[in-house]
């Protein structure tokens, strides 16, 4: 069982009545399965995104950190801003480590989003899901788009989504 993060010490012997040499017959190694715990919390303060993963899917953009003031928005909480910048039709990943949820009390992923008003005919958005066996498939969560009619000025809007419905 390897249900919880860290370091499981593996050993693998061969034991046969033929052996001659019984000095040679064991395999050891160690097994490192990195989880998030929670309560978790990430605010960009560095450019190292050691439990976060990105990908570019089509195109050459990614995910990635812009520190202090760019003149567009500023972040909310600490020195920087996770950011997809790029070309029209880019599409990018990004996942975090597996999260234990287990043995958690009413579990919330929450989340700061940029909105603004301009560029109403770009299809910029997010899509926020979960998945279970490694990222084969996924189940939708939210669905967030970047143009947002009803604000005046590029604004930082806070999201909660309950994950109680994911505890094993």
């Amino acid at each position: 069982n390897v249900g919880f993060a860290g370091n499981y010490y593996l050993t693998a012997y061969l034991s046969t009545q033929n052996d001659s040499i019984h000095d040679n017959d064991t395999l050891t190694s160690v097994y490192y399965t990195h989880k998030i715990g929670l309560p978790y919390d990430e605010d960009f303060d560095t450019y190292n995104m050691t439990d976060l993963t990105v990908e570019a899917l089509v195109g050459d953009n990614v995910w990635h950190v812009e520190r202090g003031v760019s003149g567009y928005i500023d972040p909310v909480y600490g020195l920087g801003k996770l950011a997809f910048g790029g070309n029209i039709g880019s599409i990018g990943r990004l996942s975090t480590a597996q999260i234990e949820l287990n043995r958690t009390a009413q579990p919330t992923l929450e989340f700061w989003y940029a909105h603004d008003t301009s560029n109403a005919n770009l299809n910029d958005q997010m899509d926020v899901k979960i998945t279970f066996d490694g990222g084969y498939t996924h189940v939708p969560l939210m669905n967030l788009k970047r143009y947002n009619a009803n604000i005046t000025t590029p604004t930082w809007v806070k999201y909660t989504i309950d994950l109680s419905p994911y505890v094993d």
